[in-house]
């Protein structure tokens, strides 16, 4: 009886067009994970660069009628940059939002930031501070100073 087998070169040549077609397959599946993880990195390494010069201050905080807040945001980093959002706090820690006039602060531009509806501060006393943040994660501005009274019965920075 013959035995029938496959010839060695046979089979060396079948196991190294698999071991091809094998790693073409992986190649193909890894290639765009890893571009897609490179171009995030770049992202993130464009936006800590641009926010790390970035920076901006509360000029101003006034509030008037225990419930009429309005604060000024001045841009006076070296990036322009996005408020996203505006909060005055209470000494119980309760808040109110603010309405931000306009978000997209230049360098050197000012922002207004208001409620009309707040009610949370009915002295000067009361305050504790304003936070305002913005589309960098590392330029958040606070205000956490005193206010003084003001002859029409409000707070002033």
């Amino acid at each position: 009886m013959k035995n029938k087998a496959v010839s060695p070169i046979v089979a060396t040549t079948l196991l190294l067009v698999f071991s091809i077609a094998l790693s073409a397959i992986i190649v193909n599946w890894i290639t765009p994970i890893a571009n897609n993880n490179l171009e995030k990195s770049d992202h993130e390494d464009d936006t800590r660069t641009y926010c790390a010069t970035a920076r901006a201050d509360i000029v101003s905080v006034s509030i008037y009628d225990t419930n009429k807040t309005t604060i000024s945001i001045q841009n006076v980093g070296d990036a322009d940059i996005n408020l996203t959002d505006a909060y005055i706090y209470n000494q119980d820690y309760q808040s109110c939002k603010l309405s931000i006039d306009d978000s997209n602060l230049e360098v050197g531009d000012f922002a207004i930031a208001t409620n009309n509806t707040c009610g949370i501060i009915s002295t000067c006393d009361d305050f504790l501070f304003v936070d305002v943040s913005t589309n960098c994660k590392n330029v958040i501005i606070r205000y956490n100073g005193v206010l003084t009274p003001t002859s029409d019965d409000g707070c002033k920075l």
